[in-house]
């Protein structure tokens, strides 16, 4: 099939795509009835981008570069509109059947643009923002805005319960959950380690300083106590600055910098506990990370943060154990267990390996596939 009898595809995100994102432009790309074109803000200057491997021909990647929309209000609007100024740009280029819209920042603002054209929507739910739920001036625009999308991505199931729920979308639009789950390819060389001690990994986006000083209390108690617990850090994110002053404070800190995440195995195989701790407002609550998929095929156990969906996954299926960022305590408690309890480790080795292979994205593929299909 000729590019010209293909559906043209394009991506739109407001920021750097992640891995949830380009797999899907990954999937679409191999499929032969799909023409897929990337377009995406770079945001110069940032701490919150990680290197981007593309799996798209080069002259269908369309990389804009502005700066951080951070600031006050004026900035924020200015540079989101100066963005979209671009994506209308493309709309009329590319001239595009769908329009894949990654989370929500400009998601209203494309069902407006496009709402008498015969573009199709397809919003990419990654994560929420509260916001919406306060602002009666959103609900309106969100409720407009799904009345105009053919089709939901949801990373997590309870972003359909929770979340989607609150609007009065148009009630036959397909909602497909297709979770932040790695490929068996990203993990191909993965070779698990056994280390001296115990290693903590905190790998990925790295963001949320209260829960790193719970850590860092939590390790300095148990290494005051004579028991060898580091802290490995790779990534990038908002809070990198502050794991910098980390490994200048503490001696048990090591950052390994950022990565394509093709390489993200070599750094779990270089720890033994994997920390995913978010605070507890409303978006985190029913966030699904993709570090929960990462631990359990890594056969590694998870500290996850109490009164959230990781945290009854993990109690669910017994893969991890479950604390709390605003009480180190908690923390000090779970990782001296891990640390002086070989067998806790290997019954939460066993219980991995019986739910690794549903942990996959191929498990999803074809659901994606066939809801772009039956738009």
């Amino acid at each position: 099939m000729s590019n010209f009898d293909k559906k043209k595809v394009l991506f739109v995100c407001s920021n750097e795509p992640i891995p949830t994102v380009t797999r899907k432009v990954n999937l679409l790309c191999n499929h032969s009835n799909f023409n897929v074109h990337l377009l995406y803000w770079h945001r110069l200057k940032s701490h919150i981008n990680f290197p981007v491997d593309i799996p798209v021909p080069e002259n269908q990647i369309h990389k804009v570069n502005l700066l951080e929309p951070n600031g006050n209000i004026f900035r924020r609007v200015t540079m989101n509109l100066f963005f979209l100024g671009h994506v209308v740009k493309h709309i009329n280029q590319i001239k595009p059947d769908y329009i894949h819209i990654v989370n929500m920042d400009i998601w209203c603002e494309i069902a407006l643009l496009t709402f008498f054209s015969r573009i199709k929507l397809v919003l990419d739910l990654i994560d929420t923002r509260s916001v919406f739920h306060e602002k009666r001036l959103f609900k309106i625009f969100i409720n407009f805005a799904f009345h105009n999308t053919r089709l939901v991505f949801i990373t997590s199931p309870l972003y359909l319960s929770k979340y989607l729920n609150k609007f009065n979308y148009a009630k036959d639009t397909p909602v497909v959950f297709a979770p932040n789950a790695p490929e068996y390819l990203d993990f191909e060389n993965f070779r698990k380690k056994k280390h001296s001690g115990l290693i903590i990994g905190y790998i990925g986006a790295i963001r949320g300083i209260e829960g790193m000083k719970s850590l860092i209390q939590a390790v300095k108690k148990l290494r005051d106590e004579g028991k060898n617990i580091t802290i490995l850090f790779a990534g990038m994110g908002r809070d990198v600055n502050f794991v910098h002053q980390l490994c200048k404070q503490y001696s048990f800190v090591k950052f390994k910098g950022s990565f394509y995440y093709k390489e993200i195995g070599r750094f779990y195989a270089q720890v033994d506990v994997v920390y995913s701790l978010y605070d507890t407002n409303e978006n985190k609550q029913i966030h699904m990370s993709c570090r929960y998929s990462d631990a359990v095929i890594c056969e590694l156990p998870i500290m996850v943060q109490k009164d959230t969906y990781q945290a009854h996954l993990v109690q669910k299926y017994q893969t991890g154990l479950v604390v709390d960022y605003k009480e180190p305590d908690t923390i000090y408690q779970a990782l001296n267990e891990l640390y002086s309890n070989d067998n806790l480790i290997k019954r939460i080795e066993k219980k991995t390996k019986s739910i690794r292979q549903e942990n996959f994205f191929e498990n999803y593929a074809n659901d994606i596939i066939k809801a772009y299909q039956n738009i």
